[in-house]
């Protein structure tokens, strides 16, 4: 029964995915605010069907660090999940994501004319230095910017070295940076086209203000990101632990 719910979600989100980026098309055209109602409707329409077709809810927490204006968001990166929430809890995120992403067609064009920040994963400083200046100008244009410093999904549970592009924003742009902990991989995995019931926590720690130099920096947000991380994990197993433990006869 659960994966039945879990095919109807994948067939309902993406025929209703295709169609509502053709049907909207015409706003790659029109002023920015059009395409983030857009993006805010396509969001909230996955965690609609998320949570009434799948069984899979969310829970935010750590609300009260979330600075007003504008902020860097480190986040960790386990599920194609967050790539989509996040329109629907922040205001006009940007994103900063690989620059392959933009040739997929229509979905490139999107994230071309929303903003977001493409980066050469294999390119020299001057793609760097391209990354930090197109994220100033998005801060000074009052938007946040979401970063996943590992640079690619990871599983729980596992680690990848943190990239220093995240400082590179950091210091340029001087705003805080909130790192962001979460463990959507735990029902929504890479590689898993099916996601299961659950809760999904995402949680917002404390921010780091500005003026750090690069190793207190990155330094700081790893543990901050991996401690909490672990946290959530943690969490997840021992509840897994006590439904699968058999229980004593009374």
């Amino acid at each position: 029964m659960v994966k039945l719910r879990s095919v109807c979600f994948v067939i309902f989100f993406y025929s209703w995915l295709l169609m509502l980026a053709l049907i909207t098309f015409p706003v790659l055209f029109l002023p920015p605010q059009y395409l983030y109602r857009v993006q805010v409707l396509m969001s909230r329409s996955m965690v609609f069907l998320l949570r009434y077709v799948v069984g899979l809810r969310f829970e935010i927490r750590g609300q009260e660090y979330f600075p007003e204006g504008p902020a860097l968001l480190a986040m960790k990166h386990q599920s194609a999940w967050e790539t989509m929430v996040m329109h629907g809890i922040i205001s006009k995120p940007v994103f900063v994501m690989k620059k392959e992403l933009l040739r997929i067609p229509i979905y490139g064009r999107y994230c071309k004319k929303s903003g977001m920040i493409p980066v050469d994963r294999g390119g020299a400083a001057s793609a760097l230095r391209d990354m930090v200046r197109k994220a100033r100008n998005a801060i000074a244009e009052g938007k946040t910017i979401i970063i996943f410093p590992e640079g690619t999904r990871v599983a729980p549970g596992t680690k990848r070295p943190y990239h220093a592009g995240v400082f590179g924003i950091y210091k340029t742009c001087d705003v805080p940076a909130v790192p962001v902990t979460l463990n959507s991989g735990t029902f929504w995995p890479r590689g898993h086209l099916l996601p299961r019931p659950g809760v999904i926590v995402l949680e917002f720690l404390p921010p780091i203000e500005p003026g750090l130099k690069k190793k207190d920096f990155m330094a700081l947000l790893e543990s901050r990101i991996e401690e909490a991380s672990d946290a959530l994990q943690e969490a997840e197993d021992g509840k897994a632990q006590d439904v699968s433990a058999p229980r004593k006869a009374a």
